[in-house]
């Protein structure tokens, strides 16, 4: 990692830790994800209430999660993340990733009993599944009833 020493105008610095605040981000964080490819939602355009960038790309990941073969092979928040031809993975910051995975674990966490029906009137829901030796969690999609 580069360490970086920038002269920034009084207000630049305190307009970028307002904004890293607003969004739950230390300031490292939030110019991390300024300056990387897209993963942010601009100032410009408002958050929908309860979505922060983090929390609406878990819940895209989840959303096409869901739609897994029922019953499959244990995947990762990375493999989901891969196939939906999003920013390189290894471009996120550790940080960003790490909340990415704990924002798709309250999701799982979240789901009803029931699960919910897909597309194609399966009735399933994700299931966490153990750890990789890396420590990353792994989960399933499940047939419920």
């Amino acid at each position: 990692m580069i360490t970086l020493q920038i002269n920034l105008p009084d207000q630049t610095l305190a307009n970028a830790i307002a904004a890293a605040t607003k969004h739950g981000l230390s300031l490292d964080d939030y110019i991390d994800m300024q300056l990387s490819s897209g993963d942010f939602i601009p100032e410009a355009t408002p958050a929908a209430p309860g979505h922060e960038p983090i929390e609406g790309l878990a819940q895209s990941l989840f959303d096409s999660a869901i739609e897994l073969p029922e019953d499959g092979l244990p995947f990762l928040v990375e493999e989901i993340y891969k196939q939906l031809d999003l920013s390189p993975w290894e471009a996120r910051s550790a940080g960003t990733r790490i909340r990415l995975g704990k924002a798709f674990m309250r999701l799982v966490k979240a789901q009803p009993e029931g699960g919910r029906v897909r597309e194609d009137k399966i009735q399933v829901r994700i299931d966490s599944v153990g750890k990789t030796a890396q420590n990353q969690q792994l989960y399933r999609t499940v047939r419920v009833g």
